[in-house]
């Protein structure tokens, strides 16, 4: 039997491999285009009895698509798994943009999907928090530079639904 701290090695490297080969891949023509956009909507199919089926576009959405109007920017990886607990919602996810693009990316994306920006201030060096609002909703985001990496972003997204 595997002890937990080998499989925590294992795979943190696991981990730490595809990040430094997607790292790779970014470097090419792209690397100088560091422009946030929503992430590319992934293809489901759909038909009805009979018919050919049609792709639909699904956008890429936070905690693994559980919040349809908290948009992601485009390549943003998720880290971990998205955990519930109560009320309370939690997903992780590194982006190869800097801290304040990736901030302006999601003042702009939830003002356009009418959340309201409560509060958003420094949480430290290479940090910022961001607080949001809509019905029985509140979201925080926590924007943090990646180790001495000025041009990627740690994004953290808690949601917390009242009922």
């Amino acid at each position: 039997m595997v002890s937990r701290s080998a499989r925590c090695f294992f795979f943190f490297s696991l981990l730490l491999t595809l990040l430094i080969v997607l790292v790779g891949c970014a470097t090419g023509s792209q690397a100088n285009s560091r422009t946030p956009t929503v992430t590319a909507p992934a293809k489901t199919g759909t038909a009805g009895p009979g018919s050919t089926p049609l792709a639909t576009a699904t956008p890429a959405t936070a905690c693994d698509g559980q919040f349809s109007d908290v948009l992601l920017p485009a390549n943003a990886m998720q880290v971990g798994k998205t955990t519930t607990k109560g009320a309370t919602t939690d997903c992780s996810y590194r982006v190869a943009l800097d801290l304040q693009t990736t901030a302006n990316f999601f003042k702009n994306q939830m003002g356009a999907a009418t959340w309201t920006l409560i509060k958003e201030e420094p949480q430290g060096p290479g940090s910022v928090g961001q607080e949001y609002f809509k019905a029985q909703s509140f979201v925080t985001i926590i924007l943090t530079q990646h180790g001495s990496d000025t041009q990627t972003t740690d994004i953290h997204i808690t949601v917390e639904v009242s009922q």
